[in-house]
């Protein structure tokens, strides 16, 4: 056998061009990705809650619980408004929080006139009477007091 062996050669595939390309359809993937995410983000940043609580007020006022003799209750009060587009009932809550967030008494608020629906728009104003701290929850764990939506349902 003198004659040159050859060895076999695969063909050379040039690589694809054109619409279907790998690189293509991977940047094609990745704009439509970068859209959706990016319009999740817009919407998700534009999302409003449809219950808001105005400043919450509260009688005695934190400051002064040093120097009760006695526990007294806590008046608390704020103004709710409904900004979505239908009629709410929510079910509003006030939380008394010690300085690690965590609840020492929880109570449920009442409209402080009429029924608790909330038409498109409206203001509503809320209290709740906190009566179960000790003194000494008072002066010595009592941070804040929040009303909250705890239930922000259709009417």
């Amino acid at each position: 056998m003198n004659a040159a062996t050859t060895t076999p050669t695969e063909p050379v595939v040039p690589p694809r061009t054109g619409p279907l390309s790998r690189n293509s359809v991977y940047y094609a993937f990745a704009a439509v990705a970068a859209i959706v995410s990016l319009s999740l983000f817009v919407s998700y940043a534009n999302k409003k809650d449809p219950i808001k609580v105005g400043t919450v007020s509260q009688d005695p006022p934190a400051k002064e619980f040093s120097d009760l003799r006695e526990a007294r209750p806590i008046t608390v009060s704020a103004d709710v408004t409904n900004r979505s587009k239908v009629a709410r009932c929510p079910e509003m809550r006030v939380a008394a929080l010690d300085v690690n967030a965590k609840n020492l008494a929880e109570v449920v608020a009442q409209p402080a006139s009429g029924p608790a629906r909330l038409e498109p728009g409206q203001t509503m104003r809320y209290e709740a009477v906190i009566d179960t701290l000790t003194l000494k929850d008072e002066r010595e764990k009592l941070k804040n007091v929040d009303l909250y939506a705890y239930n922000d349902r259709r009417c």
